[in-house]
């Protein structure tokens, strides 16, 4: 055993827990943890005893939401409680409490944060159990996969409660916004917008009862971790709508203009008309991305010669592309410009979010 997990605070957000809670509590302290901290968020009368028989328990202590506030504000309850009450404490780790987290998962996450100071550890199911639940399997692939599309990143379970890190980060983890589950989902876009370190270890994929005892509401909590998700993009989305229509428009209107005085000259055709619809919505997108969008506060000389950068390797693709496919394939300019600039938009978006307008160490967002 790895003494120095007794220098580690597991922390449990609690909501109706059945019986099993505390077998489960009483395994963490058999297997070497001395600090145990259940935050009882809000749970019906009738669990009573389960809290109170936990709270006599040695190395425990029980806390209690009056009503219940979401798991983000449990476990940010549990944060402030070991800053104030435990300054010696080495590390986190938060586990749910419906079964799902074995006890030698735990003491893992523990012992990863151990060596892998100032990162964020996950404890990621496989999923390939055949007795995992459709909505678990399908809830956590879709957020998995729209988080890859957007920040560049493949957390294979992103809805795992089994997480730890050192206590250095305590603070910021306080400071993340999110209340319910979505403030998971946040965590993992603040850490990866901020490139700190992500470090993941497999563990048991176990549903007792079917996952029975989750309050994880799958079409409410999803919509709302996906709302987390897509937030960013969305802005980015909204900047970006009226300077494409304008492109676009003025693309296909100079094709057809030019279409007579340039048409032996195919490609400086497509060129001019790529370069004058791109200059003109150039700048009002650069103000609005910078100030909205990625709310960046560095100086306009460097984050504008990156974007001007970015902009002209845009316009080199597009051209190219839509020349490759007019000229070898057939397909009507307008179509492929369309298709073109459209996948070039979340090449653009990632591009401008890791590097434009890159996120400075101790600067949030």
């Amino acid at each position: 055993m790895n003494r120095n997990i007794e220098d580690f605070t597991v922390i449990i957000p609690s909501l109706d827990p059945n019986q099993g809670f505390i077998l489960y509590i009483d395994s963490l302290i058999t297997i070497g943890f001395k600090r145990i901290l259940v935050v009882n968020d809000g749970s019906s009368a009738e669990h009573n005893h389960i809290f109170n028989a936990i709270s006599k328990m040695k190395y425990c202590v029980v806390l209690c939401h009056p009503e219940n506030k979401g798991k983000g504000e449990a476990l940010k309850t549990g944060y402030a409680y070991v800053k104030e009450n435990a300054p010696d404490c080495k590390g986190i780790v938060t586990a749910d409490s419906d079964g799902q987290h074995a006890v030698n998962n735990v003491y893992e996450v523990a012992e990863a944060v151990i060596h892998s100071q100032n990162s964020l550890v996950l404890g990621v199911r496989a999923f390939s159990n055949k007795n995992t639940p459709f909505k678990s399997l399908l809830g956590n692939r879709l957020t998995s996969a729209v988080m890859f599309i957007l920040f560049g990143k493949w957390l294979s379970d992103t809805q795992t409660g089994l997480r730890g890190f050192s206590s250095c980060l305590t603070d910021k983890m306080m400071q993340i916004k999110g209340k319910r589950y979505e403030y998971e989902m946040q965590v993992l876009i603040d850490f990866i917008r901020n490139k700190h370190q992500i470090c993941q270890i497999e563990i048991e994929t176990i549903y007792e009862n079917n996952n029975q005892g989750t309050h994880f509401r799958v079409v409410r909590d999803t919509l709302r971790i996906l709302k987390v998700l897509i937030s960013n993009f969305t802005m980015f989305f909204s900047s970006s709508v009226l300077s494409a229509l304008v492109d676009l428009s003025l693309a296909w209107i100079f094709l057809f203009i030019l279409k007579n005085e340039l048409a032996d000259l195919n490609f400086l055709r497509i060129a001019v008309a790529t370069v004058f619809a791109r200059v003109v919505s150039i700048w009002v997108n650069y103000l609005l991305n910078k100030k909205y969008v990625f709310k960046s506060s560095e100086n306009n000389d460097k984050s504008m010669g990156r974007y001007l950068l970015l902009c002209l390797m845009v316009v080199t693709l597009s051209t190219l592309s839509v020349y490759f496919l007019n000229t070898n394939f057939g397909m009507d300019e307008m179509i492929s410009k369309l298709i073109t600039d459209s996948l070039l938009f979340f090449l653009s978006y990632h591009i401008q979010k890791s590097w434009v307008f890159q996120i400075q160490e101790g600067v949030r967002t």
